[in-house]
């Protein structure tokens, strides 16, 4: 097995064990939050939490472009171009860890006073500071080398040290709350526990890598610094948008409700991701070593494999949806959490986001961030204003209803733009695997509400269930995939399976 592909195969376990553990860690502690502290409680975590993630929008975008950035030296061995752009690096995040501060205290007066209005400041203050603690640590010690070692294809590192980290965080969480601590206690442990990922990402990098952080930068070695500024906020308003309009326009409780909904889709779409990070840095690979017909075909058989993944995973999710629901919810009686049509939306809304996801990595792996910027600009503004205008009139709702809008866009656009500046890329391509992916969820949900009935709202019936709903989705798609796409099908078993 060559190293690329045995980088990938690391990559992408290590990433997919990591959001596993982030997943159901994420899944006991939301329900540990609501059944022990209340909706309103878990409405105003996720609050602050993604209050606090708009202090990415200072990123620029720079994440993305470090790492493309990076494919070239690093396919070249070329130790002090790696070294000048590690320096810019962290020299910029240093500076948005010291802004996270000033940003931290001006959401210890804004939280309390227009979003948690009920509880007193320092009860939302406190949970302010100790949610930003492990964030600061992360800015300021940590992302220029996890951009590095992701850029390398060596993204296991860091995902077996969150994996680690978030295990131990999980475990003592859970029994802190057991033990009814206050919730500034739980998330204080959880904080500290992090504090160790840029500690070991740093030690791992020092030992492998032949660094110099002494060098004096001459010039700027990220040419295109500020050019993801547009692309890194059309993410950051598709990820945190639907919570901060929700907070505003709605109730803390209709906040939770979100979060428990965007917290399954969001993790399937972060388990369909873990494939990414190994895609994009091979392609970031392959743009700079192979020729034309060989990325062509590294994009298609890509392509194939994230739209069969993104609609399997999707199509299981949204027919197992409202029961995970029911039994996940049993018990809290504070806020209704059964929405079937929200459910279905949502589901529609991330499988989206995912199957834009090998259109964006080759353009953005490509370095074409300048060239893509005004759709980001254009995705932004579709986004928010249809998802306040319909938020306005259809609640809950009308948050999904905007970013389906916004994301079919930046889709559509994806693909036109690559046709014409990137690939012999054939639009009927396209046109033909989405309308095989929708043949394909009717075919899936026909066969699955037809041959499985519906067992006893528990989570042995539901697991039951779920590995019945599982394969018979698999199999019907291996079915019509082998038919459909035979060439694709019999690369997928030779190739990712067997490692031929």
């Amino acid at each position: 097995m060559t190293n690329r592909k045995r980088f990938l195969v690391y990559n992408s376990i290590s990433s997919l064990v990591s959001q596993i553990v982030t997943i159901a860690s994420g899944f006991l502690l939301t329900k540990l939050f609501i059944s022990h502290y209340g909706s309103e409680i878990n409405g105003m975590l996720a609050s602050i939490t993604q209050f606090l993630g708009f202090i990415s929008l200072m990123e620029f975008g720079i994440g993305a472009v470090v790492k493309s950035t990076l494919y070239k030296p690093l396919a070249e061995n070329n130790d002090g171009e790696i070294s000048r752009i590690i320096i810019s690096t962290r020299n910029f995040y240093k500076k948005i860890a010291f802004l996270l501060v000033i940003y931290s205290l001006v959401l210890c007066y804004v939280i309390p006073n227009f979003v948690a209005v009920e509880y007193d400041w320092a009860f939302s203050a406190s949970l302010v500071v100790i949610i930003a603690v492990a964030m600061f640590a992360q800015y300021y010690f940590g992302i220029a080398y996890q951009l590095l070692l992701n850029a390398d294809q060596k993204a296991y590192i860091p995902n077996i040290i969150n994996c680690s980290t978030l295990f131990i965080s999980t475990v003592i969480s859970v029994f802190l709350i057991i033990k009814g601590q206050p919730i500034q206690a739980v998330k204080l442990t959880a904080s500290v526990v992090f504090l160790f990922r840029p500690v070991l990402l740093s030690l791992y990098v020092k030992r492998h890598y032949n660094l110099d952080v002494s060098l004096k930068l001459v010039e700027e070695p990220i040419k295109q610094k500020w050019n993801g500024l547009p692309q890194h906020i059309a993410y950051v308003v598709v990820l945190y948008s639907g919570v901060v309009i929700l907070t505003f326009m709605t109730s803390l409780s209709t906040v939770s409700i979100y979060t428990v909904y965007h917290g399954v889709v969001i993790g399937v779409q972060q388990l369909i991701s873990c494939i990414t990070v190994g895609f994009a840095a091979m392609i970031g690979n392959i743009l700079y070593t192979e020729n034309q017909k060989q990325i062509e075909n590294s994009f298609r058989n890509m392509e194939w494999f994230f739209h069969f993944i993104t609609v399997l995973f999707f199509t299981i999710t949204g027919i197992l949806f409202i029961q995970f629901i029911r039994i996940y919810t049993e018990g809290i009686t504070d806020a209704d959490y059964i929405l079937p049509l929200f459910a279905v939306l949502i589901t529609v809304s991330q499988a989206l986001f995912s199957l834009r996801v090998p259109y964006e990595t080759i353009i953005l792996s490509a370095n074409h961030f300048k060239q893509t910027q005004t759709s980001a600009i254009v995705e932004i503004c579709i986004n928010l204003s249809l998802s306040v205008i319909l938020c306005y009139k259809f609640g809950i709702i009308g948050v999904c209803l905007g970013m389906i809008g916004a994301m079919c866009y930046r889709m559509l656009y994806f693909i036109i733009y690559l046709k014409n500046n990137i690939l012999n890329y054939k639009i009927r391509v396209f046109v033909k695997q989405i309308i095989v992916d929708i043949f394909q969820v009717a075919v899936c949900v026909i066969l699955a509400e037809t041959l499985i009935p519906a067992y006893e709202i528990s989570w042995s019936g539901f697991i039951i269930r779920g590995v019945e709903v599982s394969c018979i989705c698999f199999l019907a798609m291996i079915l019509i995939n082998s038919i459909l796409y035979n060439r694709e099908t019999r690369y997928f078993f030779s190739k990712i399976l067997h490692n031929d």
